[in-house]
């Protein structure tokens, strides 16, 4: 499994991961990343 950076989102979930960063700090967004990247592969 190859590292990413947490900020490194789609411009679609750019706001939502800014609001994850904020609310809940990288781990979220980072969270959110990895589901967003396995459930587009998944399509």
């Amino acid at each position: 499994m190859r590292v990413r950076p947490c900020w490194h989102t789609s411009r679609l979930f750019g706001y939502l991961a800014l609001i994850g960063k904020i609310g809940c700090g990288f781990g979220c967004t980072c969270i959110l990343e990895l589901l967003w990247e396995s459930f587009s592969r998944n399509k």
